[in-house]
C-alpha cells in the first residue's frame, strides 16, 4: 500500500546490538511493505547486511539528542516517528494506516499516540489521548516516541544538545508554542 511509503522510522543506537535487533524485528514487516527506516549509529560500526531494509549512518555524534537531530534531518518521507534501539513497535498495522490517513485527511502537523513502558517485567501505558498543551505548564508531556510528525513541520525544531534530562520536554514546549494542527489517538 502506498501509505506505508509516507512514513520513516528513525532509530538511534549506541552499541546496543541486541536492542537494535529487537527493534528491527518489530518493524521488519512494515519495512517490507514500504516504511522507510533510518538507523543513526554512534557506536561501533553496524553491518548493512543485518538490516537490509534500513539506511544506516555509522558516525560519531554528541549524544542522544544530536543523533535524533541527525536522523530527522535525513528523513525524506512526508511523516516520521522515533523508535530508539531496544524499543519495540507494537501497533497494529491497521491502526498505523488509520493514523496516517488521519494525518493526511486532516492536514495534521503531528499526532500523539500511546506508549507502553516496561521496566522489570512491569508495564504501564503512557496515555496521550487526554493530554492537552496546557499540561506542559505542570510538567506533563505526551509520550514523545510514538508521536508521528509531519516532516516539513518538524524540521523547524531541534532537540537541544546542551540539555541532558529535559530535552524532550523543551522540544514539545517549542512545538506547542507554535500552535500546531494536532490530534491524538486513543
Amino acid at each position: 500500500m502506498k501509505n506505508y511509503k509516507l512514513l520513516t522510522i528513525v532509530t538511534i543506537t549506541y552499541n546496543n546490538d541486541s536492542g537494535l535487533n529487537n527493534t528491527y524485528s518489530s518493524i521488519k514487516n512494515l519495512l517490507e511493505k514500504g516504511v522507510k527506516h533510518i538507523i543513526i549509529n554512534g557506536g561501533k560500526s553496524i553491518e548493512q547486511s543485518k538490516f537490509k531494509f534500513s539506511l544506516i549512518l555509522n558516525e560519531n555524534d554528541e549524544g542522544i539528542y544530536d543523533a535524533l537531530n541527525k536522523g530527522v534531518s535525513k528523513v525524506n518521507s512526508k511523516y516520521f516517528m522515533l523508535l530508539h534501539s531496544g524499543d519495540i513497535f507494537v501497533s497494529d498495522e491497521i491502526i498505523l494506516l488509520s493514523i496516517i490517513k488521519n494525518l493526511e485527511e486532516n492536514h495534521l502537523d503531528l499526532i500523539l499516540n500511546n506508549q507502553y513502558i516496561g521496566f522489570y517485567k512491569k508495564f504501564r501505558k503512557h496515555r496521550s489521548d487526554n493530554w492537552q498543551p496546557w499540561m506542559l505548564n505542570f510538567g506533563a508531556q505526551p509520550a514523545h516516541l510514538p508521536t508521528i510528525y509531519r516532516t516539513e513541520f518538524a524540521l523547524n525544531y531541534e532537540y537541544k544538545n546542551n540539555i541532558e534530562i529535559v530535552a524532550d520536554f523543551i522540544y514539545f514546549e517549542n512545538i506547542f508554542d507554535s500552535k500546531p494542527n494536532w490530534s491524538s489517538t486513543s
